[in-house]
């Protein structure tokens, strides 16, 4: 089911998997495993959980996580994100896969723009977003 779309103050996080790169130039086979074992777990928790609160797009080794309630306050918006950050964290880590997340709060925009065939075409945006894109690069 594609996502709501959505325009509101939020928390964003970003979350990348820890030495993915060194993984991939080191053993392509278990790089792409990973990837496998970090999405499935992603579903499970926002998509098989029916989780409503939280909602997140992924692409390579890298995810976004945003509080998506607009009804609920600040702190029940940061606490539902982390609930679901600290499940995927702990799910991976028994996997022995690493995340690093950065979560700014701030102007969120996502919209589900056009799929076709050969494209599919998302609007993201906002400075929360940036911020913890930011942040996440600063560590690297």
């Amino acid at each position: 089911m594609p996502l709501k779309n959505f325009n509101d103050k939020t928390f964003v996080a970003f979350i990348d998997i820890s030495g993915f790169k060194k993984k991939l130039q080191k053993d392509k086979n278990e790089a792409v495993n990973t990837l496998r074992l970090f999405f499935n777990e992603a579903y499970k928790i926002l998509d098989y959980n029916h989780n409503q609160n939280v909602s997140g797009l992924f692409i390579s080794d890298c995810g976004i996580l945003y509080a998506n309630e607009e009804r609920d306050n600040d702190q029940t918006k940061l606490k539902k994100l982390l609930d679901v950050i600290k499940e995927l964290n702990i799910n991976l880590i028994k996997k022995d896969i690493m995340l690093t997340t950065n979560i700014a709060y701030g102007d969120f925009i996502y919209e589900n723009k056009i799929k076709l065939r050969n494209l599919e075409k998302n609007l993201l945006t906002g400075n929360a977003y940036v911020n913890a894109y930011l942040d996440s690069s600063k560590m690297k």
